[in-house]
């Protein structure tokens, strides 16, 4: 699992929920970052923020669709606005939560991801 975004005490505490539920958690701060992660590495589940350095979460998803085909792990984008929506967030693999959001939301659909189911129910 890969978080990525620019805010370091978010980032730390979701990776303190995610991690005691057992699931190994990689961080990124940046779009060149994440990419080069999900590359290199196996990540089930990428989330990020709306927008960071080098870009926006819609083309992370993008990117890591035209980069790794059907191997490009599922996107999780936080958000507070539905209008930050895009239309990609229709594609599969791609799935938006509108923030605030229950933590237990959040980890859950981390933890299926993270088990290897690919599409949400």
């Amino acid at each position: 699992m890969l978080l990525v975004g620019d805010d370091v005490e978010l980032r730390d505490l979701f990776a303190h929920l995610i991690e005691l539920r057992g699931h190994p958690v990689l961080d990124a701060s940046d779009v060149d970052d994440a990419i080069r992660q999900c590359r290199e590495g196996s990540v089930g589940v990428v989330v990020v923020e709306n927008v960071m350095p080098g870009g926006t979460w819609a083309s992370l998803a993008r990117t890591l669709v035209e980069q790794l085909g059907a191997d490009a792990p599922p996107v999780v984008m936080l958000t507070g606005s539905w209008a930050q929506s895009d239309p990609d967030s229709s594609q599969p693999g791609i799935r938006t939560m509108m923030a605030p959001h229950r933590a237990e939301q959040l980890l859950d659909l981390v933890s299926m991801y993270c088990s290897g189911i690919r599409r949400v129910p």
